[in-house]
């Protein structure tokens, strides 16, 4: 994969999204793999760049 292929909040917030996901956490009864997507939409939603 080229560099230029991916914004890198894309990648920011993919590797956030691995990282709760692995972790095991688990919050509400609910599993990692639900937080792990929140957390990496949330990253993503900061991190993406905003049009000017």
């Amino acid at each position: 994969m080229h560099e230029g292929d991916h914004h890198r909040s894309v990648t920011e917030a993919a590797l956030i999204t691995l990282a709760v996901t692995a972790s095991g956490a688990q919050a509400l009864g609910i599993m990692s793999a639900f937080w792990g997507l929140v957390a990496g939409l949330v990253a993503y939603a900061i991190l993406r760049p905003r049009p000017r």
